[in-house]
């Protein structure tokens, strides 16, 4: 299979040089430098090692949620290893991974600062964690999936671990409730609003969920829990998902990848409205193209930029990462990474589309030229920029 791929990736290479090369003139040209329609998308391995698990606490591991803060630290949700890592980067340009939260243990207990034992967010523990958020104070949320909980980790202090919303291994559709008296049942995604509401993935109740900054948990889209569907409309009367993901949101725009559906959702936040903004429910492929004529297989993560309000999307099935991009009514969908259906741990300085992915599933965006995938079944966390 490697042999097969590298010539792939040679067959590739040469037909872009060669594309390059047509019509080629011997005049030199000067150029002030490249203008932003020749600017492409690079991939490499910022964090860990392809085809290895990390070790316990300080690797990576199954990632499969990718957060960046303010200052552009990135947080992963090592899923494997039940912990969480923040991941630095010097002025020099030294990446480091650091221990963040978690024992490497299976378990939840809360790590909080008492008078008698002085403990933090290393002392806690999760299970399988697989959504991770930073708002805008720095605290981090999880989504601590195994627990069917959403935890929270302060920016402050200690760094305490606290349990902010549903109730250690009691799985529940639980909604007008607050804190652990609230259910969840396999929380995934997880996004911060700029007012500090946190919207929740809840993955096996086919449900979107919003969690208030007073911490309230209410169905904010999906009619009925634990019923998979596709309809769009009406967010608590008619519309249902089927396994929803990942979350993202810009302005007034809620986006789901619909995991099971094989679509990407919109909710209108203000009026709880939801429609199918790109591809088409129960369609898979790996199809670029225009609102529904674009198809995508079981896409996990969405992340979006607010200055642009451009998409991003990993496209688990299909080994590839999409962006979205919208002009009026019309919805675009491109693959910029990754070579559909062949799954690898290739990068490519040539272009984007000549690297590889295995199982991608969290994608987070720090701007339009800088985008962090958590390449799950690789054990890394991949960098692509806009160069």
């Amino acid at each position: 299979m490697g042999k097969y791929k590298s010539t792939i990736i040679l067959t590739l290479a040469l037909t872009v040089f060669l594309a390059s090369c047509k019509g080629a003139t011997t005049t030199p040209v000067t150029t002030p430098g490249p203008s932003p329609s020749t600017k492409k998308w690079v991939v490499s391995t910022f964090a860990g090692t392809a085809n290895t698990a990390g070790a316990t606490k300080v690797g990576i591991n199954a990632p499969e949620g990718v957060a960046v803060d303010s200052s552009g630290n990135v947080y992963v949700a090592s899923t494997a290893d039940n912990s969480i890592q923040k991941i630095t980067t010097s002025e020099a340009g030294v990446v480091t991974v650091n221990h963040f939260a978690g024992t490497g243990v299976a378990t939840r207990t809360d790590g909080t600062p008492n008078a008698d034992h002085a403990t933090d967010a290393k002392l806690a523990t999760f299970n399988g964690p697989k959504g991770v958020a930073v708002d805008s104070d720095g605290n981090v949320y999880v989504a601590d999936t195994g627990s069917h909980t959403i935890r929270k980790i302060a920016s402050t202090g200690r760094r305490a671990v606290s349990t902010l919303a549903g109730a250690v291994n009691v799985a529940g559709t639980t909604d007008h409730a607050t804190g652990t008296t609230a259910r969840f049942n396999g929380p995934q995604g997880l996004v911060v609003d700029s007012s500090g509401n946190l919207y929740v993935a809840d993955t096996g109740n086919n449900l979107i969920r919003k969690i208030t900054s007073a911490g309230a948990v209410s169905r904010f889209a999906g009619s009925s829990a634990g019923t998979a569907g596709q309809a769009d409309g009406a967010g608590l009367s008619v519309a249902t998902f089927d396994g929803p993901q990942g979350v993202a949101v810009v302005g007034d725009n809620l986006y789901v990848a619909d995991t099971g559906n094989h679509c990407i959702r919109r909710i209108v936040i203000s009026t709880q409205l939801v429609d199918t903004f790109a591809g088409t429910a129960d369609a898979t492929g790996h199809a670029d193209g225009t609102g529904a004529t674009a198809t995508f297989e079981t896409p996990s993560g969405v992340a979006a930029v607010d200055s642009s309000g451009n998409l991003y999307v990993a496209d688990t099935a299909r080994h590839i990462i999409r962006k979205i991009t919208s002009k009026g009514d019309v919805v675009t969908i491109t693959t910029i990474a990754g070579f559909a259906e062949i799954s690898g741990d290739e990068n490519s300085a040539i272009h984007a589309t000549l690297s590889m992915f295995e199982s991608p599933q969290g994608v987070v965006a720090l701007s339009d030229n800088v985008v962090y995938v958590a390449d799950t079944a690789n054990h890394t966390i991949r960098k692509l920029e806009l160069k």
